[in-house]
């Protein structure tokens, strides 16, 4: 009979705290990108987009968003952001490539940055026309 109400307690409280389990925890990374290519022709009255491309490293990681920074006129940072659950994954390479725009930029040479997370980045020049 003790051995009863045991498992009734045990059952009644892992069913009262079910509903509080949190789901598993996000954050958000700057990835690294393998590649990048800008959308001709590159001319200052213009958009300047761009197309990037990278691995993500596993089933947890899902493309977020592409983030712009402009700190000085002719240099650009930019950000692709990924969503990392914090849960059992399964590991394999899942490519991605994704659309971004700097916007319109002054005629002249451009440094662009594409910066990671973990500090590292790949660089490209252009010339704006």
């Amino acid at each position: 009979m003790r051995g009863f109400f045991v498992l009734l307690f045990i059952f009644v409280f892992t069913q009262a705290n079910a509903g509080n389990i949190p789901a598993p925890d996000q954050k958000q990374i700057a990835l690294n990108i393998n590649d990048v290519y800008f959308k001709e022709p590159l001319l200052a009255s213009e958009n300047i987009g761009f197309v990037v491309n990278g691995m993500l490293p596993n089933s947890c990681y899902s493309f977020h968003s592409i983030e712009v920074k402009h700190p000085e006129t002719y240099r650009h940072e930019v950000f692709v952001y990924a969503n990392v659950k914090h849960a059992v994954c399964q590991s394999y390479l899942r490519p991605f490539t994704e659309e971004g725009s700097l916007g319109t930029l002054q005629p002249g040479r451009h440094l662009v940055m594409f910066l990671a997370s973990d500090g590292t980045g790949y660089e490209k020049s252009i010339l704006v026309q």
